[in-house]
């Protein structure tokens, strides 16, 4: 089942991954000792610690990541995703995905906007692991409105509810509600990344992050 939200625009579906269903403990197990041997992927020229496996899975001072029983998983959150598109034409469509990537980050970690064109159709972002006081993806308004709206129509702005999504044109950027084993699936041109929590959490904050196309 699927939750459908409008940012901007873009659709933004959710769904609910049940832990009980793969080796949730035993991921987060590895997650965290490869955080605490610190940063990964260069992140340092941001003034930031978070810890991202992206294009370094082979570095053998981090054990590596078995996906096997959480992409059982995924294949039939993807296939179901897949089956309530609207195509302009009936039959099977041939999809695939990659998991890209999980990252770890807690206190003063951000990520900078980004999005996973040219190659793929859907980014996907899975929380596996939410600490108080972290919180979903940011996605940034880049409508040409997007950057000085609230400063012509300040009284609008001002007035609006800004945790309620219908509002999100009114702003430079939204970040979704979400929870943990939440995941949460956009179209790949979607500007999105990770806010800098000011407070350390009880616990990390994990996701994985995955790539699925038609082909």
């Amino acid at each position: 089942m699927f939750q459908t939200d409008i940012l901007f625009g873009l659709p933004i579906y959710k769904t609910k991954i049940d832990p009980d269903t793969y080796d949730k403990e035993k991921l987060l197990s590895i997650m965290k000792k490869n955080y605490s041997l610190g940063p990964r992927n260069n992140f340092d020229e941001y003034n930031s610690n978070v810890h991202m496996s992206f294009a370094d899975e082979k570095n053998k001072k981090f054990k590596s990541v078995n996906y096997t029983k959480l992409k059982k998983v995924y294949d039939n959150v993807f296939d179901n995703f897949i089956k309530n598109l609207k195509f302009n034409y009936d039959g099977a469509v041939n999809w695939t995905y990659d998991i890209l990537n999980y990252t770890v980050s807690n206190k003063d970690d951000y990520m900078n906007y980004h999005n996973h064109l040219p190659k793929d159709d859907f980014a996907c972002v899975h929380y596996l692991q939410l600490g108080k006081g972290h919180i979903g993806t940011k996605f940034k308004n880049t409508h040409t409105f997007g950057n000085y709206f609230k400063l012509i129509r300040s009284k609008l702005c001002n007035s609006m509810n800004n945790m309620n999504k219908i509002n999100s044109y009114i702003y430079e950027d939204f970040t979704l509600d979400v929870e943990e084993d939440d995941m949460i699936i956009f179209p790949s041109v979607a500007e999105h990344g990770i806010k800098k929590v000011d407070k350390l959490s009880d616990k990390l904050r994990i996701t994985i992050a995955s790539n699925l196309r038609l082909v």
